[in-house]
């Protein structure tokens, strides 16, 4: 039989390379780095510790640091141990909420706030309805 019709191998056997377990843990550099300077951050906001999980996590930020850069990255979990979302207060804002919840934290850094609306910067009132309050 053709290993292209053979379903338990691959079609190039010899020539796929399957990553180890440790090398996919061990991934990137930055996922220890984050990893090193989560746990003192997220004990100094909330005020208790956080014990890690590493082999879970850094698999999680290795996947993360696919995508983002550390600095954004750090600036998330910042937003994330520092947010008033009520969904977020009610987790333990620990690494697999940020890994979850990442592209709505990546969306909360540094938004502009909505200006305030003054009478001197507001719509006409009559902008959209006429007098008597019908479509115009």
């Amino acid at each position: 039989m053709s290993p292209a019709l053979n379903r338990h191998r691959t079609v190039n056997k010899d020539v796929s390379k399957k990553r180890s377990r440790r090398d996919q843990q061990n991934g990137d550099p930055r996922a220890k780095e984050f990893l090193e300077w989560f746990p003192p951050e997220y004990q100094c906001r909330l005020g208790r510790p956080y014990c890690v999980v590493w082999a879970k996590e850094i698999n999680l930020l290795n996947g993360l640091l696919k995508t983002l850069d550390l600095p954004t990255l750090k600036r998330c979990a910042i937003v994330l141990l520092e947010t008033d979302d009520p969904f977020l207060s009610s987790t333990g804002r620990g690494i697999p909420i940020l890994s979850n919840q990442i592209n709505k934290l990546a969306g909360m850094i540094d938004q502009p706030t909505a200006p305030e609306v003054t009478p001197a910067n507001r719509p006409p009132a009559d902008l959209f309805y006429d007098k008597a309050g019908d479509h115009a």
